[in-house]
């Protein structure tokens, strides 16, 4: 009931949503005309005169407090500042009044995974910091880390677009993929992070002033600033290297990963990133794929320390459906173990994992044909491991794929949150 509740909430117009300030003062102002109605009727009716007039010059003053105390929150944002049209306006407000008192959340991973994280944690606070991944390697993203010898931004440009603010035609602009020529499969979102940190302080400061630019909530930032590759040794003892031949591993090679590390192995992480998962409320770890979003942030030096010290809730969002060519056949438990194979055991205490598998027939026929199929909550065995395990309907079909629900997603987080608060 709760989530639902907190669903409803997130589809409701910023400024009606709850803790806003502006509803309050409103009512205020109403209670107050109505003490006024009242007692222009008693003076009129001259049955009690004294007391009509004591009601009238309260319910001005009430009015009049209410009235100037939903001003005055209103003008905490400037009307007049360009660029602003009444729907952002009143997501700033929103943003300024509620979501800048919400829980510091620090969240790990890279992918669509994360992205959907992102989307439905905007909704509920704006003290967020997204640490994403920098091993990629493959489609655009390696080509301009290959040609610019900048870091991988795709991953990055995802989470910038979830956390944006922007209007629909800026993120369709930023997700546009020329379809020919040299460009041909880049993304102009890609081009821009590598223009802006061609044109400012480097990488870091180039995030910084795109995030500006789409006004984004929350902060974005890689994991290091290193320039790292993956490998992998797979059951068969073959070595692996980079994260677009990694993901596919187990199709390609017909073997299974057993062991992830990078190289460097000496790697500094970002000191931003550290700071912000030791100064969190709630850190989330996930969704994301398993051996090429999670774990080569994980695998950076300090930062499973950073969590491991933190006392903040720690939480594994655990993928809907396993990874082809990567997880295939694992069960939530398999991604347990790989998990602690090398991170070591209770990095974090609570699995989220999604119930609902609800998926049309023809669709779930699609995903396991291509080698994919829902990732299944062996709870007893995780429990066993020493987590607690909190199960949701965190399902969203779509005509072509299965994702996280942003709001279900988030909403549970929450949960978790509010846990950790109690104890």
């Amino acid at each position: 009931m709760r989530a639902r509740w907190t669903r409803l909430v997130y589809k409701l117009p910023p400024l009606l949503r709850p803790g806003t300030g502006l509803k309050r003062w409103l009512l205020l102002a109403l209670a107050g005309f109505l003490l006024v109605g009242g007692g222009a009727c008693f003076y009129y009716d001259r049955s009690i005169p004294l007391y009509a007039l004591l009601l009238i010059l309260g319910g001005l003053a009430v009015s009049i407090a209410g009235i100037a105390a939903f001003a005055r929150s209103l003008v905490r944002l400037p009307m007049e500042q360009k660029g602003y049209t009444m729907q952002s306006y009143s997501q700033r407000l929103y943003t300024l009044n509620v979501l800048s008192k919400g829980p510091c959340v620090a969240t790990l991973g890279g992918g669509s995974g994360l992205a959907s994280l992102l989307r439905g944690l905007k909704q509920v606070t704006s003290n967020i910091t997204a640490i994403v991944t920098v091993a990629d390697d493959g489609g655009g993203s390696g080509v301009l880390r290959d040609e610019l010898g900048m870091l991988p931004p795709g991953d990055i440009r995802n989470c910038i677009l979830a956390l944006s603010q922007a209007e629909p035609e800026m993120e369709q602009l930023l997700e546009y993929r020329f379809p020919e020529g040299q460009l041909k499969g880049q993304c102009f979102g890609n081009l821009l992070l590598a223009a802006m940190a061609g044109t400012s302080g480097g990488f870091l400061e180039g995030i910084g002033r795109v995030s500006d630019i789409l006004n984004v909530e929350g902060r974005v930032l890689p994991v290091t600033l290193d320039d790292i590759t993956l490998k992998a040794r797979l059951a068969s003892g073959e070595v692996v290297e980079g994260e677009s031949n990694i993901g596919m591993s187990q199709r390609t090679r017909g073997s299974q990963i057993k062991k992830l590390w990078l190289e460097p192995g000496d790697c500094t992480p970002l000191a931003e990133a550290v700071a912000a998962i030791e100064a969190a409320d709630l850190i989330v770890i996930g969704p994301g794929s398993l051996y090429t979003s999670l774990l080569p942030n994980l695998l950076i030096p300090g930062i499973a320390e950073a969590i491991r010290r933190s006392s903040a809730p720690k939480v594994y969002v655990l993928n809907l459906m396993t990874q082809p060519g990567e997880t295939e056949g694992y069960s939530a438990v398999d991604h347990l173990k790989a998990l602690e194979a090398h991170c070591g055991p209770g990095l974090v205490q609570f699995v989220m994992a999604n119930n609902s598998f609800e998926i049309p027939p023809e669709q779930l026929q699609r995903y396991m044909e291509d080698g994919a199929q829902p990732v299944v909550c062996d709870r007893q065995q995780i429990e066993k491991m020493g987590y607690a395990v909190i199960e949701r309907n965190l399902l969203k079909v779509s005509r072509d794929m299965v994702r996280h629900s942003y709001s279900g997603l988030a909403a549970a987080v929450m949960e978790i949150y509010k846990i950790g608060q109690k104890r």
